[in-house]
C-alpha cells in the first residue's frame, strides 16, 4: 500500500505577509485596509523590507508626514510595489523642474500618482492634450503645476466635464483658457462642482456667459466664496439699478465686490 506523505507548506510567505501588515499598521493602515492595499498593488507577496523602504523614502526623501503616508498608499497602491530607489529618483526628477520644494511636497501628498513610473509619460500626454485643446504652452505649464492630477485624464474626459458646465473650448474666448489655467482642477470630475455651481449663480443673476468667465478669470477666488454671499451681492447691485451690460461691466471691472460679506 502506497503511503501518502503530507508536505508542510513553507511559512515564509505567511511570515512575510504578517511582517508587512505590521509595518503598514505602524503608518496607520488597518488590517482590512492592508489586505485590500496589497491586492490593489497586484503584489500580495510584498516584503516588509520593501514596504519599509518605500515608507522611509516617502518620509525622509519626499518629506511626507507619517500620518499622511497611509492616505498616499491607499490612494495609489502601486507605490507599495514600486522599488524605493525608483520612487526616490522620481521625486528628485520632479524636484529638478519644480519652482518650490514645499509646493512639490504638497502636490505629491495630494497626488501620489506623481511618484509612479507612468507619471512622466502621462504628464507628457496631458500637456500635449491641453495644447491641442487650445491652451498656450505657458497656460499648460501653469495648469499641470497647479493640478498634477490632470495627467491621469484623457482629452474626452476633460472635454466632457467642461461640456457639463456649458463650456466648449473650440473657438472659446481667451478668458476661458485664462480661467481654467488658474483653476485647472475645475476640469476634473472631482473638482468641477464649484465652477458648475458658480456659473449657475451668475446665470440666475442675469450675467452673460462671457462676462461671467471674464469675471472669474480676473478673480478665481470667487469660486471658493460662499454661493449665498455671491447671490446676495449680485442682488444688492441689482437693487441699485444695475442689470445687463451695466452689471456685467461692474463685475468685470471690480470682481472682488462679489466676495464682500
Amino acid at each position: 500500500m502506497r503511503r501518502t506523505e503530507v508536505v508542510q507548506a513553507p511559512e515564509t510567505h505567511v511570515e512575510t505577509k504578517e511582517a508587512t501588515f505590521a509595518l503598514l499598521w505602524s503608518v496607520g493602515v488597518q488590517a482590512d485596509e492592508a489586505e485590500e492595499l496589497l491586492r490593489a498593488a497586484k503584489s500580495p507577496a510584498i516584503s516588509s523590507d520593501q514596504a519599509s523602504a518605500v515608507c522611509e523614502v516617502l518620509a525622509d526623501v519626499v518629506g511626507i508626514p507619517v500620518v499622511k503616508i497611509r492616505d498616499m498608499l491607499t490612494a495609489v497602491p502601486e507605490l507599495l510595489a514600486t522599488d524605493a530607489a525608483i520612487v526616490a529618483s522620481r521625486y528628485e526628477t520632479l524636484l529638478a523642474g519644480w519652482p518650490d520644494e514645499r509646493q512639490l511636497q504638497k502636490a505629491v501628498c495630494r497626488n501620489p500618482c506623481m511618484l509612479t513610473t507612468s507619471y512622466t509619460s502621462d504628464l507628457n500626454r496631458c500637456m500635449a492634450t491641453l495644447v491641442g485643446m487650445g491652451f498656450t504652452p505657458a497656460q499648460t505649464a501653469a495648469a499641470v503645476l497647479r493640478a498634477p492630477s490632470l495627467a491621469q485624464y484623457r482629452r474626452y474626459e476633460l472635454a466632457t466635464v467642461l461640456q457639463r458646465c456649458g463650456i466648449e473650448l473650440k473657438g472659446a474666448a481667451p478668458e476661458v483658457f485664462d480661467l481654467l489655467s488658474k483653476v485647472p482642477e475645475c476640469m476634473t470630475p472631482e473638482g468641477n462642482a464649484p465652477l458648475k455651481q458658480m456659473l449657475e449663480v451668475f446665470k440666475e443673476g442675469g450675467v452673460g456667459s462671457a462676462a461671467t468667465l471674464e469675471t472669474l478669470a480676473k478673480c478665481p477666488k470667487i469660486l471658493s466664496t460662499n454661493l449665498e454671499d455671491v447671490q446676495r451681492n449680485i442682488k444688492s447691485l441689482q437693487r441699485w439699478g444695475l442689470s445687463g451690460d451695466e452689471l456685467a461691466a461692474v463685475l468685470v471691472g471690480c470682481p472682488a465686490v462679489l466676495r464682500l460679506r
